[in-house]
């Protein structure tokens, strides 16, 4: 399985020289991976469980560094900085698909190796591409979702009678 035999693209130490005196590397893996995150611990890097919510953790960070995940469409909700390390983009592509206009789609700059990821971390400010971006995947997200499905529901109840 990929995801159990899944090696760590990222240069983790590159990442802390760069950008260890302003931020903290919170780190969780999806929960099929199978890496040695322990090994990786440092000032740098928090090793979040796996117990630990998705949404939880998203509202506590500043930024989110990404591969070709959902998160993005939970997390442009925040309007924070996303950035896309997408270092296989190509292979990911032809092997499991992405979105039609992936590139132009997603809310942030991708990157291909540590360094590029670093300089878009130093030089990137969030633009109007990920206010659009969560306008339109989250167009529903109001708050009052659930409301809305029970009023649905309740109609779809009334006209069966």
């Amino acid at each position: 399985n990929e995801l159990v035999e899944a090696k760590l693209a990222m240069d983790f130490k590159l990442m802390e020289e760069a950008l260890g005196n302003d931020y903290l590397l919170v780190l969780k893996l999806h929960p099929a991976v199978k890496v040695d995150v322990q090994s990786l611990n440092s000032d740098f890097i928090v090793n979040v469980d796996k117990n630990v919510a998705l949404e939880e953790l998203l509202a506590a960070v500043d930024i989110l560094i990404t591969d070709y995940s959902s998160i993005p469409f939970e997390f442009a909700l925040f309007k924070r900085p996303i950035f896309f390390f997408s270092y296989d983009l190509e292979k990911y592509d032809k092997e499991r698909g992405l979105l039609k206009n992936y590139q132009q789609v997603i809310p942030g700059p991708i990157s291909k190796t540590t360094e590029e990821l670093i300089q878009q971390m130093k030089t990137t400010t969030p633009n109007d591409n990920l206010v659009a971006f969560s306008k339109t995947w989250n167009k529903y997200s109001d708050g009052h979702a659930s409301e809305r499905i029970v009023s649905y529901m309740k109609e779809l109840l009334e006209e069966a009678k």
